[in-house]
């Protein structure tokens, strides 16, 4: 079951330019989720919207299939917050990754 789940996500901090453009993913519990990419691709936008620091302007985040805009971002935190462990560049979580993916590696989620 999907624990965390992003629904038609669009953000842009620029008019033209799109951050993040029609994202759909999803979470399952007890997985391990490493977010990679250049500087400027969204990455941390991603998290942002995940954890309730920010809304999408566009598409719906779910938690336990609640969406988070209705149930409120200041409890979504606390929730969240109980359940993940932000791992910031843990040689043991990164080991199976090859050397260039160990060099794009800014978060590694473990839900």
């Amino acid at each position: 079951m999907a624990v965390l789940e992003m629904k038609k996500i669009f953000y842009a901090y620029e008019k033209d330019r799109p951050v993040l453009s029609n994202v759909n993913t999803q979470f399952d519990a007890g997985k391990m989720y490493a977010i990679l990419g250049p500087s400027g691709s969204g990455k941390t936008t991603l998290l942002s919207l995940i954890g309730g620091l920010d809304t999408p302007q566009k598409g719906e985040v779910f938690f336990e299939g609640r969406n988070i805009s209705q149930c409120g971002l200041a409890a979504h935190r606390c929730e969240f917050s109980l359940r993940m462990t932000k791992k910031q560049k843990s040689e043991k979580s990164r080991k199976n990754l090859t050397n260039a993916e160990k060099l794009r590696v800014s978060w590694i989620l473990t839900i």
